[in-house]
């Protein structure tokens, strides 16, 4: 029982320390860290402690997490090029030497703007 009561109270004081440094990195501009823990009371190694104990803690709980590390699964080039030739262009625009292929489900705004600029192009 007394575990459950230490970690819950370990929780509890690093809320409260993680909501004094939200606070202290709210500051004014002009204030500096010395001059912003004298008006809280606590010493500036005092602040950095409690930052470096909420980053470990931090760091802890994302480590905890994390999922397992993921693996590369390798896609075989005939499976790629297979990919690219069941799925031709519906047209194909020939403006000034270049040559647009265009799927149907292209926006005639975006038509528009591609046709406009490739005409425009020497």
């Amino acid at each position: 029982m007394s575990s459950i009561t230490t970690a819950v109270a370990v929780d509890y004081r690093l809320q409260q320390w993680a909501q004094l440094v939200k606070d202290c990195q709210n500051r004014p501009q002009d204030m500096t860290v010395e001059q912003w823990c004298d008006t809280k009371g606590i010493s500036k190694s005092n602040y950095y402690y409690r930052l470096r104990c909420i980053r470990k803690a931090c760091l802890e709980h994302v480590q905890d997490n994390s999922v397992s590390c993921q693996q590369v699964v390798e896609i075989p080039e005939k499976i790629t090029q297979q990919s690219r030739s069941e799925s031709p262009s519906d047209i194909s625009i020939e403006i000034n030497g270049v040559v647009i292929h265009i799927k149907e489900d292209i926006s005639e705004s975006l038509l528009e703007k591609i046709i406009r600029v490739v005409s425009r192009a020497k």
